[in-house]
Parts: structure tokens; sequence; C-alpha cells
């Protein structure tokens, strides 16, 4: 099944599969209790929308990217900077009828979580899709860990396909349980 998004742009079937795997995870962690999360790594913003439109409970949603140039990385944040420019462009008009239920950040994932430990700020679930080295997914990693509510999830994609996401999550939770659904490639585990 293919889903009109927002104008020209069309999630492709494994997307779809993908997004509709994240919000029954979710889904199944919290049912209807009112919940707000945050995203890493927004692109055009689809799976932000997804979520935000098929789970109403998540009162609000912040979606952080930087939606830069990384001189020598070895994934898409290695493109020009015009790429960067034109899915930032793309991911507000995605996310414009969601109005005030999300906040878009242009910047890195380290700026905003330093932010919200600063402010105290916790959250029910932290979505990973961003930098997908293992340098920046450890980083990310910890720091979800430390601004996710007791309970709460930690979810990511690309396992399998991404060595980098798989050696970090294998090396974050080598005490955890992470449940890895293999079709989606998405793995997640509820935070301590």
């Amino acid at each position: 099944m293919i889903e009109l998004l927002h104008k020209n742009i069309i999630f492709d079937p494994f997307a779809y599969f993908t997004f509709s795997h994240l919000v029954k995870t979710i889904k199944e962690a919290f049912g209807d209790q009112e919940i707000e999360g945050v995203e890493i790594g927004t692109m055009r913003g689809e799976s932000a929308y997804w979520l935000m439109s098929t789970l109403k409970n998540i009162k609000h949603l912040y979606t952080v990217d930087p939606y830069a140039f990384v001189p020598n990385s070895t994934m898409e944040q290695v493109r020009p900077q015009e790429f960067h420019d034109e899915n930032f462009q793309i991911a507000k008009q995605v996310l414009a009828p969601l109005g005030t239920r999300v906040t878009i950040i242009r910047d890195f994932s380290d700026n905003f979580f330093a932010r919200m430990k600063y402010e105290g700020k916790m959250f029910d679930f932290v979505w990973i899709d961003g930098h997908h080295e293992k340098f920046q997914v450890d980083k990310d990693i910890k720091n979800a860990k430390s601004v996710t509510k007791s309970g709460g999830l930690i979810l990511g994609h690309d396992y399998e396909n991404c060595p980098g996401v798989k050696a970090g999550v294998q090396e974050a939770f080598l005490s955890g349980t992470v449940r890895l659904h293999k079709e989606s490639q998405i793995w997640y585990l509820k935070n301590a």
C-alpha cells in the first residue's frame, strides 16, 4: 500500500511498512495515554507526519535534524547543503498541518539533548533515525537514555543494514533486552 503524504511526496511501500510498525510499537507501549516524544533525524518529515496523524495521543513531538552538510560522513549528511535545505523546506510543508503539536528543531541532536537536560525535560519516547555512524549512534543513545522517562521507549531504525547502528545498540544495551522487528529494521526497549 502506498500512501499519499503531502502533494508530491509519496511513501514507498517499505517506508509505509516501517512507519506502521513504529506506530504499532508505540501504541502497544502506551495505549491511549497522552505522551510526548522526540524524533532524531527528520529529513522530509514523513515519519513524524505518520506518527502524529495516526497517534492522536501524542500531544507533542520535537523533530530534530541539523539539515547540514557534514564533511567526511559516509551517510546522507555528506550530500550538498542544497539537498538539506530542500528537505528542510519539504519537512516544514509536510508538518505544517499538524500545527503546534510538532516543533521542528534545526540543530544537531547533541545540542538539542543538552538543552533538554538543562531544562529537566523528560520524554515518553525517543525515536532515533539520524546520523547512522557509530560515534553518533553512541551519543544519541546515551543522550536518549538521559531524557527518556523510566519505562519509556527508546527506539531506532536501520539495525541490520547499518553496521554503526547495530554496533552502537549492542554496546549500549548489553544488560538490556533490545527487541528487533527484523522486517522493518526497528529496534526498541524500555528505558530503565
